[in-house]
């Protein structure tokens, strides 16, 4: 047996057993999904002197080869092809060279660019009639088209080895060095996606399995969240209090924390520097007259003058708009927040325009309108006495729109407080004392003169006349 069979033979077995170790080591992957398919294409002179000149095969030939791989371990793959090579010559028949080839072949990837192969394949050559051993070496690059697919450039140098027996070449040495370089095509087979791992464990330890844990990485803890199970209980204003008992989950309490609110800060919602659990007129300022027996409260003037309230046209109802809901809630904070303030009355009065009895009534029914809202909102009966004054108190003496709409109010005055009679309350005006009510205890104050029914209407003059003339309007007209 000749050198060169011997180096074939070796490299086969060589080839062998490599396949064989990948099949034991890598027994429980599918063979399929290792595979390759590799296709060349390339032109190439032959390069030695007796083929080139003695045989005359001096013109450029051509070659197409497939091969089939297998990955073994790593870069390492084995690999089977069949190789055609063909070189035309002027004189003669043309040479081809069949070969059955086994081989080794090396893949490297480069990034996402591809990948860079190089191979070394044996086996017996046909050319003519003589079967001689064959080699070739191969380098090449492979752009990766897709995940599966590269193509590339490649060269390869072939060796087709001197006859065994130099008696058929009649002594001449015949060996044939050729050489080829083109296009190549490699498609791998995809992999197979791995098998889901399915696996129920306990990552944090709390004693919750993974695929019920809310929270796989946090164990719950000593105190569970009872809406998340495995989760620790959250404390999301990071003050200590646990959301479940915190009243202000999202609101730290604080260095001053709410003794009624666990959890929350306690707030000063007035600004006049009392805090809300200590103040008893949390929505009212103290200021600028604190009232020395409610602690953050201002002490009520003792007339209280809110605003107009407007009501149907010559009605005692009350109109539902936003105006009147503030005037009136004003007036229902106040009092519910002074209970010292045992008596008050409430003051109608309209303007000059009707007769004087309808004028009386119309004010008095609507201070009785004003009492029942403020019953209906908290406030004690017997706090409250209504009177109706008419016209018989203007704040404004003048015959204009302007005063009309001054002299149409309600008034409340305070009469008693902490059970002690108001100093300096005044109730209606001297002109009306007939109309203040007994309930009040008071006598009215003496009489100015500008209150007067004489001085406020001119009643022995024109003016007068020409104004209560205009009866259809309503003395309580807005």
């Amino acid at each position: 047996m000749t050198t060169s069979n011997r180096w074939a033979l070796g490299t086969a077995a060589l080839a062998c057993a490599l396949a064989a170790t990948s099949a034991a080591s890598d027994a429980d992957a599918q063979i399929i999904h290792r595979l390759y398919l590799h296709g060349e294409l390339g032109l190439g002179p032959i390069v030695s002197d007796h083929a080139s000149t003695a045989l005359g095969y001096d013109s450029l030939g051509g070659e197409l080869t497939l091969r089939a791989g297998l990955r073994v371990l790593g870069p390492l793959n084995v690999q089977l092809g069949f190789a055609n090579w063909l070189w035309l010559r002027d004189q003669g028949s043309n040479g081809r060279l069949l070969s059955l080839e086994i081989g080794l072949r090396g893949i490297f990837p480069v990034g996402s660019l591809g990948s860079l192969w190089v191979d070394l394949n044996v086996g017996p050559g046909f050319s003519g009639d003589l079967v001689r051993l064959h080699g070739n070496i191969g380098l090449g690059f492979d752009f990766a088209v897709t995940r599966t697919l590269g193509v590339g450039p490649f060269a390869r140098l072939g060796q087709l080895f001197q006859s065994a027996d130099p008696a058929l070449t009649g002594g001449a040495l015949d060996d044939a060095t050729f050489f080829a370089a083109g296009v190549n095509v490699t498609w791998h087979l995809p992999e197979a996606p791995p098998e889901p791992v399915v696996t129920v464990g306990d990552r944090d330890g709390d004693g919750v399995l993974d695929p019920d844990d809310q929270c796989v990485e946090v164990p719950q803890g000593p105190t569970p969240d009872p809406a998340r199970r495995g989760c620790p209980e959250g404390d999301r204003d990071g003050d200590g209090v646990l959301d479940t008992q915190d009243l202000c989950p999202t609101f730290p309490r604080g260095d001053e924390p709410n003794p009624e609110r666990l959890g929350c800060p306690d707030d000063d919602n007035d600004g006049d520097g009392v805090a809300d659990h200590n103040d008893r007129c949390p929505l009212e300022p103290m200021d600028p007259r604190p009232d020395p027996e409610r602690l953050g409260c201002r002490r009520p003037e003792t007339v209280i003058n809110l605003g107009e309230i407007l009501f149907e046209t010559n009605s005692t109802a009350i109109v539902d708009n936003e105006q009147n809901n503030h005037t009136l809630s004003q007036a229902q904070g106040i009092f519910s927040a002074h209970e010292e303030i045992n008596l008050f009355s409430i003051e109608g009065h309209t303007d000059e325009r009707d007769s004087d009895r309808h004028n009386r009534e119309l004010s008095r029914g609507r201070a009785e309108s004003v009492r029942d809202w403020l019953v209906a909102h908290g406030i004690a009966t017997a706090r409250m006495v209504p009177a109706g004054y008419g016209e018989e108190c203007p704040v404004d003496p003048a015959h204009t729109e302007e005063a009309w709409a001054r002299n149409r109010r309600v008034v409340f005055v305070i009469a008693r407080r902490s059970g002690a009679v108001e100093a300096g309350a005044t109730f209606g005006c001297p002109a009306a004392a007939e109309l203040i009510p007994e309930a009040l205890g008071v006598t009215p104050a003496a009489s100015t003169g500008r209150h007067g029914r004489h001085g406020r209407h001119g009643r022995h003059g024109g003016g007068h006349r020409s104004h209560r003339s205009r009866r259809s309007s309503g003395g309580g007209t807005p």
